[in-house]
């Protein structure tokens, strides 16, 4: 498998699924900063539904990771509903605060300072995500 593996975060089978995305996107955070590839992440993922630690109807369909400004995120398909629903990691210092967390916290002060907006390097990544989900 790989070098990373999903952790438990309290999340349950029958989790509410926006809540389930929000918190399972920091691992899935973890996993891509880590080099996890795609397949392994969703391997991982139904090895969770599986134990019941993740609700068995989210399907990952996407999930992204910018190494220039640290952000990410992750979609899923709700098979009950039919929605996607998009959760982005934010400040995350679990894989250092001298590697990606401090790029986090160097986006807190453009935004704190530069008024930084959706035109910003930080979010157009995640832009362009939200866009290719369309």
């Amino acid at each position: 498998m790989s070098k990373y593996e999903l952790k438990d975060k309290g999340i349950k089978v029958d989790s509410e699924p926006t809540s389930a995305v929000a918190t399972i996107s920091y691992e899935i955070e973890n996993a891509l900063v880590n080099g996890v590839s795609d397949r392994d992440i969703i391997k991982q993922l139904e090895a969770l539904q599986e134990n019941k630690k993740f609700p068995s109807n989210l399907q990952l369909v996407d999930a992204f990771y910018d190494p220039k400004t640290s952000s990410s995120g992750v979609a899923f398909l709700d098979n009950n509903t039919g929605k996607v629903v998009v959760g982005f990691a934010g400040t995350n210092f679990d894989n250092g605060f001298f590697g990606e967390g401090s790029k986090d916290v160097g986006q807190w002060g453009n935004i704190a300072f530069k008024g930084d907006g959706p035109s910003s390097a930080y979010f157009d990544a995640s832009n362009k995500f939200m866009n290719g989900l369309k």
